[in-house]
């Protein structure tokens, strides 16, 4: 068994992200100290969920602003009237951090000053995205994607781990949740899978070897044509050497098992928390040397785990499937304020009934310890 996490928040246990963030835009920090800065809140994010018992960590969950703007980047889709104030493409890409604070806040320490892309709310969170902007004039540009900024980061997680893994917003989400003017929203996907494509390439290339890839509009109830489009992405596209994870999250997938079992996957992750799913019905229909991720501590609260509720939900599970089994929480623990013991003025009693993300990464710990020991006594005492 192994215990993964889909995410970790990026702010900082004191907000540290917020406050350099803040210097770098007031000109107070250079662009060098700030990424350096981010750097660092990047390595200690990965040893906090080591420490607290994650083995396969993820890398590509944070953010300078927005994970979704991080993937407009990544797939080299920035709109167009922010590229018309740059020089030239390799102008843009040698400044694409303040490329990317001009789509999300419209300004930046340097570039002209824009109408930032919209925000709004992802899914049925409190937390906001900023909307990509598609065309096929934006599809057909000369821009390629652009995969450094990724696979740096998962070259830094290696002084934490070898055992990690790239997270990407998969084809089918980015779409959807994207605005198009004047064009259809499916017509651009052949283009957008080209684009993909070229990503999964590259990290293939790079010796990645397993990808989260998140696709939570599968929660949703999509029509035909969207049931279509996902078939058509996930046939289309080549994995070369990586291993992928389809990760949805925020709802029950039940009612889409039948779409996804026959793509080429290498594990499913199901959410657990956010609505009642079948876990045995849909393990029963997918292959069965898929890697089964299950989702047992909700991402989304503050709140203490039942962990001995869990373990007696799990144990038949694990006892079923062995090292087929992972378990995380429901979804990216970024919804989660970052360590309770950061809290010193919180009622004691009070205190003793919340987990923050790094107790949430404890719990998950403790639950496969009392798993593959068949001892719960860490878990009584808990």
């Amino acid at each position: 068994m192994q215990i993964h996490n889909l995410g970790f928040p990026r702010i900082g246990a004191k907000r540290e992200l917020k406050f350099s963030l803040e210097k770098y835009w007031r000109g107070e920090l250079t662009q060098a100290d700030f990424l350096a800065e981010c750097k660092e809140r990047r390595q200690i994010n990965w040893k906090v969920q080591q420490d607290a018992g994650i083995e396969l960590l993820p890398v590509g969950d944070f953010a300078h602003y927005d994970h979704v703007l991080n993937t407009t980047l990544l797939l080299g889709l920035a709109p167009e009237r922010f590229a018309e104030h740059s020089h030239d493409y390799s102008d843009e890409k040698q400044n694409a951090l303040d490329l990317e604070f001009r789509i999300g806040r419209g300004q930046a320490p340097s570039g002209c000053q824009c109408a930032a892309s919209d925000m709004t709310k992802w899914f049925n969170t409190n937390y906001h995205y900023i909307v990509p902007e598609l065309s096929a004039q934006l599809l057909a540009n000369e821009r390629l994607v652009n995969t450094d900024t990724l696979l740096t980061q998962f070259d830094e997680a290696q002084t934490v781990t070898d055992n990690r893994k790239a997270i990407v917003l998969g084809p089918i989400t980015y779409l959807y949740l994207s605005v198009c003017k004047n064009e259809e929203k499916l017509s651009l996907l052949p283009a957008l899978l080209t684009r993909y494509q070229a990503v999964l390439s590259k990290l293939s290339d790079a010796g990645v070897q397993w990808l989260q890839l998140d696709e939570p509009v599968l929660g949703l109830e999509l029509n035909s044509k969207w049931h279509q489009a996902f078939k058509q992405a996930y046939q289309q596209l080549e994995k070369g050497q990586l291993k992928i994870l389809l990760t949805s999250y925020f709802a029950s997938i039940d009612h889409h098992v039948n779409l996804i079992k026959d793509l080429n996957f290498d594990g499913l992750h199901i959410d657990t928390i956010a609505e009642q799913s079948d876990v045995n019905g849909i393990i029963e229909r997918l292959p069965n040397n898929w890697i089964i991720s299950l989702g047992v501590i909700n991402g989304r609260n503050v709140w203490k785990t039942d962990l001995a509720s869990v373990y007696e939900t799990v144990l038949p599970l694990y006892n079923m499937l062995g090292e087929r089994l992972w378990l995380a929480p429901s979804c990216s623990l970024l919804h989660s304020p970052v360590d309770l013991e950061q809290e010193s003025k919180l009622d004691s009693e009070f205190k003793s009934w919340l987990a923050f993300a790094k107790q949430k990464c404890q719990e998950l710990s403790l639950l496969k310890t009392a798993l593959v020991s068949k001892n719960t006594d860490e878990i009584a005492q808990y």
